[in-house]
């Protein structure tokens, strides 16, 4: 007959130092019975998530555990569960072995079963709802508490607790120990483990440079914890960790993310690769590598510090190594317009009394260094994917210049035409008009007419002028409105008409507008591509609407999800 048993128990890696503890205790009372020690002899991890659930009560919550292999949706956070299996002593009564313990209710007995043997679970589960009784002294009486014994032939006697000691000739304070055990089980028991433990504590690795490139391409670079400090902002690496509560609060980001995150994991996963090759030996690649080589990453601020910085450093060897593989000689004349390839090399930011400044600095086809500064560059050249890539560009030359004795050629009103590669797909920017009809061309010629008129002005000067002002103008040259480019966080303005357009690399701003007037003329809310993807979107403003019933249809509303 076996002398130990075996089972496991569920504990949450924050939760370990109190299950030690716990364990500690219980086996110095296993002692004190002259029992040998419980012992932990095989651990696990096992990975829950949190899932929510729109319901007609509401949103739930529950947990989800992640199958080996499995990844949360989106890289969200997760918990970690330690499965560890315990190896423990059966309570001993001379011949006899304590199954466990039944303790008299009014509602029903109460089981406390220390042993996970099938038929012992069964023949405890009998004794729920029957009147205790004790097959040693067989007297009728109401009892509060027995025992269920086991001897070696596997025969099984309950015995009252007050007949312990003549039955088996041992002090039966020992039996007591099983309910302590019990109880220990109970509390790390699977039965037990439920959402109260489900307290995030890790991320995937691939997840959590997901996110820290999401908020590159946000922010339009990446903040240091310095650079933090000094702005009074999030890093990079603490906005990434707490990046759900942030897209709980804005619908837009939030469906951005969603849109965008496929893209960052593939490029997190080549970041992850890159630096599990690395042969450099010093401590902060040491430490990027042992962090990489796990599954998780715990949510701790020296651990995401170190993960968020390699994502930087990753792009900032590369640069240097780029760097150091051509000379660079000055391009063209002063002055000169050109139109060739480029090929993206990287972004630095800062602020300046007139505002936030970029410089951009890209290779030509034969490695010479080429470098813009400006106040307003393309989205899609500050996303973090766009490094290393190459598109079709027109520029002027500005000035030929050096940097530590390389030859730089300074440039001006540089546009992206289209990308040349196409591993990746950059996502498109939006540009927003917004307009105020409220001058006497929108009577003239009809409020859809004007607003024909007016997207497709704005988008010939986009196209004609890239990266200066545009005027937002009537017919008879009077200012009506603005133009944007971020995703606006409000509802349209009641009074305002405005006007959404999805600009891409690979469409010019004036096909786009050229299609939004057609809508408009239409009266329709907006325009898809081919694929169904909403490029052109108008919103009416309630008091507009009011004012002239029939401005657009109100059969369908598009709107652009960046």
């Amino acid at each position: 007959m076996a002398t130990r048993l075996q089972s496991d128990v569920l504990v949450p890696l924050h939760g370990m130092d109190d299950f030690e503890s716990s364990l500690a205790r219980l086996n110095k009372k296993a002692e004190a019975f002259g029992l040998d020690p419980i012992k932990v002899v095989a651990t696990s991890q096992q990975r829950y998530y949190w899932k929510t659930q729109d319901t007609s009560a509401g949103t739930e919550a529950y947990i989800v555990r992640l199958m080996e292999g499995d990844e949360p949706p989106f890289g969200r956070a997760v918990f970690l569960v330690n499965r560890l299996s315990l190896d423990y002593p059966i309570v001993k009564l001379g011949d006899w072995s304590v199954v466990g313990q039944i303790e008299a209710t009014e509602a029903g007995n109460l089981l406390f079963s220390v042993s996970t043997d099938p038929d012992d679970v069964e023949v405890m589960r009998s004794h729920a709802n029957c009147a205790i009784n004790c097959e040693h002294c067989n007297t009728k009486r109401a009892r509060k508490l027995s025992y269920l014994l086991k001897d070696r032939q596997g025969n099984y006697k309950e015995v009252g607790s007050t007949c312990l000691e003549d039955f088996a000739g041992v002090d039966p304070s020992i039996a007591l120990f099983t309910q302590q055990m019990h109880a220990f089980w109970s509390d790390y028991g699977e039965e037990s483990f439920s959402a109260d433990t489900g307290r995030v504590t890790a991320m995937p690795v691939k997840g959590y440079l997901a996110r820290v490139l999401f908020c590159m391409e946000v922010d339009k670079g990446f903040v240091s914890a310095a650079k933090a400090k000094e702005a009074f902002v999030l890093a990079t690496y603490e906005r990434a960790a707490g990046l759900d509560r942030e897209l709980q609060r804005d619908a837009r980001r939030r469906d951005r993310f969603y849109q965008d995150y496929e893209r960052h994991a593939q490029y997190a996963d080549k970041i992850i690769a890159w630096w599990l090759k690395s042969e450099n030996d010093d401590s902060f690649t040491s430490n990027v590598k042992t962090l990489f080589s796990n599954e998780n990453i715990e949510l701790k601020s020296k651990y995401l510090a170190f993960a968020a910085g390699a994502v930087a450093g990753h792009q900032r060897q590369h640069a240097k190594e780029r760097d150091a593989e051509i000379p660079s000689v000055h391009v063209g004349e002063v002055g000169q317009k050109r139109d060739e390839p480029l090929t993206f090399h990287s972004v630095t930011s800062w602020d300046t009394q007139y505002g936030l400044q970029w410089r951009l600095n890209f290779r030509d086809s034969n490695g010479n260094r080429l470098s813009w500064r400006t106040s307003s560059p393309p989205d899609d050249l500050l996303k973090p994917q766009a490094v290393d890539r190459t598109f079709a560009a027109r520029f002027k030359v500005k000035k030929h210049g050096e940097y530590k004795g390389v030859a730089v050629t300074e440039v001006s009103h540089l546009k992206v035409d289209r990308w040349l590669d196409a591993e990746v797909e950059v996502a498109p920017s939006v540009a927003v008009i917004t307009i105020r009809p409220d001058t006497a061309a929108f009577m003239d010629v009809g409020m859809r007419n004007e607003l024909a008129n007016i997207v497709r002005a704005v988008a010939e000067q986009m196209d004609r002028t890239p990266g200066e002002e545009v005027d937002v103008c009537d017919i008879n040259g009077n200012t009506v409105g603005s133009i944007s480019f971020a995703e606006p966080e409000q509802a349209v303005a009641d009074d305002d008409v405005r006007i959404s357009i999805r600009l891409s690399p690979g469409r010019s701003a004036s096909e786009v507008a050229a299609l939004v007037a057609r809508a408009a003329l239409a009266g329709e809310r907006g325009v898809e591509d081919e694929n169904g993807l909403v490029i052109g979107a108008i919103e009416i403003g309630r008091a507009v609407q009011a004012q002239q019933n029939d401005v657009l249809s109100d059969e369908s509303r598009p709107t652009l999800s960046m």
